[in-house]
């Protein structure tokens, strides 16, 4: 059975985007730490948001 992360939709713009690496880091790594899972997806969202604002 595919498993469901469930991501609060009042989250917007990168928080929202961290949350959702967030998580699916968790999912992907399970015994990853959560402070190495917070800081990967706090570093992948910077990278992803700022790849967002060159292509406009």
């Amino acid at each position: 059975m595919p498993r469901k992360i469930l991501i609060d939709e009042r989250l917007k713009g990168r928080p929202r985007l961290e949350t959702i690496l967030h998580e699916c880091i968790h999912v992907s790594f399970p015994t990853a730490s959560e402070e190495h899972v917070t800081e990967a997806a706090r570093d992948i969202s910077r990278v992803l948001w700022s790849l967002r604002d060159e292509s406009a």
